[in-house]
């Protein structure tokens, strides 16, 4: 009896991060890359294929050494030319993806197939994928997998729901491990960490029950690279700003601008109650852990640099990613931060 297939539904995001050692004859090529989805892939998504033009890239000079120093700059640097292309649909694990690099005459420098499954695509996010061309060069992709369900992106009442907790653990677990390394780490949030590194993080605790710190662990006296830091902190800021509603909803940005204004803090705990009274209690509770680490953040801000203007600038998009000009909420992100007890005031919320 033959197994039944098995489907599951993602993301598959492809992108085409540059090229080395191509053949100058390449470049004076319409060089494209063509993405062919296998027969099954095909029937269920519809997509027959889909091209990039890497001509538009590519220096059209015949000097080799040339065109060999500029291409490798482009893969060195890992700069995103395009954007990438986003399918969702239902794939099985029978899937396939052929690419090809081709001219406009149809000849081709290079094919190969390449299963989408997760386990297939998560082996390509510690290193770019090299596909090597002919007659000589490499192409480099970059390609990752977001299975639906993934907590990136999913709804904060329903993660909460599903792990039995008000504050998503990805949020609990980054805020207690950069209260504990981060405090003294000079432009924190503000400097970003590895994009491969923190799609790691982001598939591993969708799969697996990361844990940073224990609860129940002395402080480590084990050094802790600035590299990983970092890539803690942009993750924390990935999951938040992913949120299909913005932490702070946008309308409440102009009464929180005037809570300062107010004239005592009981007054201010009441506007800060109003402009925010339609935050769902995990919604409520996780802006309250997020305030409760950048409050220790900026007051050490001698060390870290990082003052609640600075922490504004990093986090107003991230609270408000709707915003147009997150500039505007400047002003209400800072007073979040510098008065964040007072949200604690509020009548907690219930369960």
């Amino acid at each position: 009896m033959a197994e039944e297939t098995k489907l599951f539904s993602g993301t598959c995001v492809i992108k085409v991060l540059g090229a080395e050692n191509l053949d100058p004859l390449c470049t004076g090529s319409q060089l494209r890359c063509v993405f062919s989805p296998s027969k099954g892939f095909k029937e269920r998504s519809g997509i027959s294929a889909f091209v990039h033009n890497l001509s538009r890239s590519l220096p059209s000079t015949g000097d080799k050494k040339k065109v060999n120093t500029q291409l490798m700059a482009v893969s060195e640097e890992l700069t995103v030319v395009w954007e990438p292309y986003s399918l969702r649909l239902e794939m099985s694990e029978a899937d396939a993806l052929k690419i090809k690099v081709q001219d406009e005459k149809n000849n081709t420098y290079s094919e190969l197939h390449l299963p989408i499954t997760p386990e297939s695509l998560a082996s390509t996010l510690d290193e770019p994928l090299s596909i090597p061309l002919d007659p000589r060069g490499t192409l480099r992709l970059a390609l990752r997998f977001q299975p639906t369900g993934s907590m990136f992106g999913m709804d904060l009442e329903d993660t909460c729901r599903k792990e039995g907790r008000q504050v998503p653990r990805v949020v609990q677990q980054c805020a207690a491990f950069l209260e504990r390394h981060g405090q003294n780490h000079e432009g924190l949030f503000r400097v970003p960490g590895s994009t491969a590194e923190v799609n790691v993080l982001r598939h591993n605790f969708d799969h697996y029950p990361v844990t940073l710190v224990s609860a129940h662990s002395e402080a480590s006296d084990a050094p802790v690279s600035e590299t990983m830091i970092n890539n803690i902190a942009t993750l924390l800021k990935s999951y938040l700003r992913d949120l299909p509603r913005g932490l702070v909803p946008v309308h409440a940005v102009p009464a929180l601008r005037n809570l300062k204004s107010l004239p005592d803090e009981a007054a201010q705990v009441a506007g800060l109650a109003e402009a925010l009274r339609e935050l769902t209690p995990c919604a409520r509770a996780t802006l309250q852990f997020v305030l409760n680490l950048l409050d220790v953040i900026y007051k050490n801000a001698a060390v870290n640099k990082m003052s609640p203007e600075n922490l504004a600038t990093c986090f107003a998009p991230t609270l408000i990613p709707d915003l147009v000009n997150p500039m505007e909420a400047m002003p209400a992100i800072i007073f979040l931060i510098t008065h964040s007890k007072l949200l604690a005031q509020i009548s907690p919320p219930s369960a």
